[in-house]
């Protein structure tokens, strides 16, 4: 069977965000099955990525087709008027800027004539035109669209007028766009949801062709040692760029809700917490966050192999339901204990509090479970240890894909 892959946006993996490493997770997977293979990726690269790196990227899982397309997204650049009329435009399909370029999607189409498309996201999908072509198809929705935005809107709104306005639009915009999404999911042969509670949600609105599959993190070729912990101190990461609405909510609500209460308590000599990744916070999060002299910032990082080793624990504390969060998996892959907030957790009934890691709703709460480590490292060893074989056993990207790709040839 011939399948072609589509994408819209960043590319290749190395590149620092969980849509990367998902989609190089899946890359993999398909080039490794019996089917032909072909990618096409339209629009930006990553940041920091050159074409040859993802040239030399596909050339290694000897995928076919890749001709990047290189232009900037074209919605970028509408001033504020536009994006009002755009907004109250009944054509709610422009929103989807993957319609400017269907016609670069009829030309590889044509090309090579794929008995089955898989689309891996929202945006990719709808350059595809319904009208002309009559091939299967499935997709990934890797996050329901209007979440996105209302918590864009939450989050950012205080960088000025303008840009609280676009953002405004933009979340009135995504309530209307959703109804792309869900004709877009009728007509698929299967939508791979990545969140639980999304694919509760979506087959709740009577779509049933929603299929719940963790999200793809390949295991590495070679694990790298940890960096043994001989002291009565719990090293604690938190990772991830703060320009991501999961992160940026996870610091804004650890800093104000739960950072007051911990370091009122003795425990609180037993914890040293580093940030990890890029972007800039608010200048009055930043202040309140890094005033403590456990708490220290150290930024963007290249290669995270050896900050997963070097850390004890991986605090993801993500307080909204946006879905499922690849740092935990990849968390699990390098056997650290993960603490997380319930909304992440219910994105993943592979999650299970007390076993393979620890969920948290509030400060008494997330205090209890620092208490318990701090006082019994064999505990967190066993916990750790759990949340590797729980990525052995149901989380590996290798069986998440072959499961993928078994699906598709339903």
């Amino acid at each position: 069977m011939k399948i072609l892959i589509i994408n819209h946006g960043s590319f290749p993996y190395p590149g620092g965000n969980g849509c990367s490493v998902q989609l190089n997770s899946i890359l993999e997977a398909f080039s490794s099955s019996s089917h032909e293979i072909f990618f096409k990726n339209i629009c930006t690269f990553y940041s920091g990525a050159t074409k040859a790196d993802a040239i030399n990227e596909l050339k290694k899982l000897k995928l076919k087709l890749f001709e990047p397309h290189e232009s900037l997204e074209v919605n970028q650049n509408k001033n504020i008027i536009k994006d009002i009329i755009n907004t109250l435009n009944p054509d709610i399909r422009e929103f989807y800027n993957g319609y400017d370029y269907t016609h670069i999607i009829d030309d590889t189409i044509n090309k090579t004539m794929p008995d089955h498309i898989y689309f891996y996201n929202v945006n990719a999908l709808v350059a595809y035109d319904f009208d002309k072509h009559k091939i299967p198809y499935s997709f990934s929705n890797v996050d329901i669209e209007s979440l996105v935005h209302k918590y864009k809107y939450d989050y950012r709104g205080n960088n000025g007028i303008k840009h609280s306005v676009r953002l405004f639009l933009k979340k009135v915009r995504a309530q209307k766009t959703d109804q792309v999404l869900y004709d877009s999911i009728k007509k698929s042969k299967v939508c791979f949801e990545h969140a639980y509670q999304h694919q509760q949600y979506l087959r709740s609105l009577g779509l049933n062709n929603i299929v719940y599959l963790p999200v793809n993190v390949n295991d590495r070729k070679q694990m790298p040692t940890a960096l043994k912990n001989d002291s009565n101190v719990i090293r604690i990461g938190l990772i991830g760029n703060v320009h991501g609405i999961a992160t940026l909510s996870g610091i804004e609500d650890f800093t104000l809700n739960y950072l007051h209460e911990l370091e009122k308590l003795p425990l609180f000599r037993n914890i040293e917490i580093k940030v990890f990744g890029g972007g800039k916070l608010r200048k009055s999060i930043e202040m309140e966050l890094f005033k403590r002299l456990n708490v220290k910032k150290v930024g963007y990082v290249e290669k995270l192999d050896d900050i997963y080793n070097n850390l004890d624990v991986v605090l993801v504390p993500t307080p909204i339901e946006l879905g499922f969060r690849t740092r935990i998996i990849e968390s699990f892959s390098f056997a650290k204990t993960v603490i997380t907030h319930k909304a992440n957790a219910d994105a993943m009934p592979e999650f299970i509090h007390n076993k393979n890691g620890f969920s948290y709703t509030n400060p008494k709460e997330m205090i209890a479970i620092l208490n318990t480590i701090i006082n019994n490292k064999d505990l967190l060893k066993t916990i750790s240890s759990n949340a590797r074989k729980t990525y052995d056993d149901q989380l590996k990207g290798e069986l998440i894909g072959a499961k993928m790709i078994k699906l598709i040839e339903k």
